[in-house]
């Protein structure tokens, strides 16, 4: 397996299903779970960037309104390269 670099990770957490738990469709669930389960490894094994990253994205997508919490700003990919 090749390591992504980072910009390539950061379009994973942009096209993930960040909602995929909700989903009654067992084939969704399933599709989003893989690809958290990737996102995941991917992180953990390239390092505190990737890590940090992926910190910062979660933070800014169950943020607002409906998590009855401040909107966090979408992580611009260039303050991490």
């Amino acid at each position: 397996m090749t390591t992504p670099t980072l910009t390539e990770f950061y379009k994973k957490l942009q096209g993930h299903d960040w909602f995929y738990m909700m989903n009654d469709d067992p084939i969704y669930y399933r599709l989003g779970l893989q690809s958290w389960n990737e996102i995941n490894r991917i992180a953990k094994t390239n390092g505190n960037k990737f890590q940090d990253l992926l910190t910062a994205y979660k933070q800014y997508v169950f943020s607002g309104k409906r998590w009855h919490s401040k909107k966090m700003p979408e992580p611009d990919i260039k303050d991490w390269l």
